[in-house]
């Protein structure tokens, strides 16, 4: 009886934290120093610097909460957005940094059921998407990119 009482006492610290780490994740999108770009071609704000480098996807999940993938862009936008030669130079998405790769929403149903990630890369003059990476690597110069719908002006 007392183990079965100090599993629930667990089990609701553990829901309030899930809880507390969204209101976090809210808040911080809502009211991050982070600067963004509105885009028209995706009717979203886009968070002009990639963040959070060197941390592994796992991380991130525990970071920003199990919901963290919709946060990110979708291989979609960010083909929109290089559509757009000016807005793509501005987020640095035309290969001209070497260090601002970022994860996006996988696009392959497969890889994400196996628990695979994707993600956006830059080389040189061009960029390219990638699937199937492992959850679990980090590098230094990928990181995070969130996008968000556009936050009116309440002047």
């Amino acid at each position: 009886m007392k183990k079965q009482s100090i599993q629930d006492k667990i089990k609701k610290h553990e829901e309030a934290i899930v809880l507390l780490k969204e209101k976090l994740n809210k808040d911080y999108l809502n009211n991050s120093n982070s600067k963004y770009l509105y885009i028209k071609e995706i009717d979203a704000e886009v968070e002009i610097e990639v963040h959070d480098k060197n941390k592994s996807w796992n991380t991130l999940k525990q970071i920003y909460g199990n919901e963290f993938e919709t946060l990110l862009l979708t291989k979609e936008e960010c083909l929109k957005i290089l559509e757009n030669k000016e807005i793509s130079k501005i987020l640095k998405m035309d290969g001209s940094s070497y260090n601002d790769d970022f994860f996006i929403q996988n696009y392959n149903e497969e890889d994400k059921a196996r628990g695979r990630v994707a993600g956006f890369c830059c080389y040189g003059n061009w960029s390219y998407f990638y699937s199937g990476g492992g959850s679990d690597g980090s590098r230094d110069f990928r990181g995070v990119r969130f996008v968000r719908k556009k936050i009116t002006d309440k002047r």
